[in-house]
């Protein structure tokens, strides 16, 4: 692989297969690494690791993924500058780059991923290199293998990797969230996190049980007394009824009067297992900013708010995240790739936010007080191939036009 250095001659490098296998232990050697994540045990037996809370919580990882995954549908479209005008650009450097990222990652997993890294670390980065069929292309850094240097300011200076070797940031297109202490975002959600994975562990105990109720054995003082051997042998007995395995469904015989006495217990209804699930959901989609239909919490929503809160997703949720790419891209990526071009990109948002085919031809209709396709047009949304004398507009004979 080829990366650029600020002196703009290509220089060849060798970058290590390790820093996509490397484990997230090994950088607790480097003191600095962990205020940024690496150091995270909660003390209660759940890691607020960014990479084991993806593993392990569902509602988190369904809210970034609803984030990322419709972030990633929106396009990169590269234009330029014409005095008040815009021109959209095709087939240049930068838009094959937007287009096709790298050989391994499509602009849809590229962006995907850079989504999540900001979701889960508050920060990404990319190194940016010119390969050998003169292409450019973007290689994502995972966060878990870099910290940043940053000045008396709080300005990231350089990437420190977990090898403990510094990176200039010249040709890295880097993202940087807010400039603490804390080791992620996931510290920030550590109580809605731990709330969560107590909840699940409750659960699973539950149902390891078999959801019996559970209850003491008493037995009578007049019962004949037990030998050692006969009590460990129902102990025994008991317990691997209660194990359940071969003995599901099966119903136990007690002997010498003994009882089964109910102690009460917890219901899921009584400790709001459902709601508390919802509540936690609905936390972490407002952390950030999403609106808890798209999670899954659909009570209240219909038809005509789900239109509007397809706006809002693509608006004031995702709105943000395109306005930070695109500065980035404009600010680090343009003046290395398009040197002395007046080239920007911006995402192509109006294509999401476009209403149904049949809704469009209806408004667009009642506007021009006409058809507005041709039939050739109208094939060519269906992916039919065009017909001869069909590139006319058909006008009915009841219109009127104005002389």
């Amino acid at each position: 692989m080829t990366i650029i250095y600020s002196g703009g001659l290509p220089t060849s490098v060798s970058l290590s297969s390790q820093i996509y296998s490397w484990s997230p232990d090994a950088a607790i050697q480097y003191g600095s690494s962990q205020r940024y994540g690496w150091d995270t045990d909660t003390g209660e037996g759940i890691s607020l690791h960014p990479d084991d809370v993806w593993a392990s919580q569902p509602a988190l990882r369904t809210v970034v993924r609803v984030l990322s995954r419709n972030y990633a549908r929106v396009g990169l479209h590269v234009f330029e500058r014409n005095n008040d005008d815009r021109i959209r650009v095709r087939g240049s450097a930068l838009d094959l780059l937007s287009k096709n990222p790298s050989t391994k990652a499509t602009a849809f997993k590229y962006g995907n991923a850079l989504i999540t890294d900001l979701c889960l670390w508050d920060r990404a980065a990319s190194i940016l290199t010119y390969d050998e069929t003169n292409k450019w292309q973007l290689t994502r850094w995972p966060p878990r293998n870099w910290y940043f240097i940053r000045d008396g300011l709080d300005q990231p200076t350089a990437i420190i990797d977990m090898f403990g070797n510094e990176h200039s940031l010249d040709r890295i297109v880097w993202f940087d969230g807010y400039p603490t202490s804390a080791a992620s975002p996931m510290e920030t959600l550590k109580s809605v996190l731990i709330d969560m994975g107590e909840s699940q562990a409750a659960k699973r105990d539950l149902w390891k049980g078999r959801a019996r109720i559970p209850g003491v054995i008493e037995r009578p003082a007049s019962a004949p007394q037990w030998s050692p051997k006969a009590r460990d042998n129902f102990r025994k007995t008991w317990s691997q009824y209660a194990a359940a395995g071969n003995n599901t469904g099966k119903t136990p015989i007690l002997e010498d009067d003994m009882t089964y006495k109910p102690t009460g217990m917890i219901t899921p209804e009584a400790a709001q297992q459902l709601e508390s699930y919802k509540f936690n959901i609905s936390e972490i989609a407002s952390f950030y900013s999403l609106p808890p239909a798209f999670a899954g919490l659909m009570e209240s929503t219909n038809y005509s708010n789900l239109v509007e809160f397809k706006s809002m997703l693509h608006g004031e949720v995702l709105g943000t995240w395109y306005e930070e790419v695109e500065q980035t891209y404009n600010a680090q990526i343009v003046p290395v790739v398009a040197p002395g071009e007046d080239l920007f990109v911006e995402h192509n948002v109006a294509a999401m936010m476009r209403m149904s085919f049949e809704l469009q031809a209806k408004i667009l209709a009642q506007a021009t007080g006409a058809p507005n396709m041709t039939r050739n047009e109208a094939r060519q949304v269906m992916n039919l191939p065009a017909k001869d004398g069909a590139d006319d507009l058909v006008e009915p004979i009841n219109i009127v036009r104005p002389d």
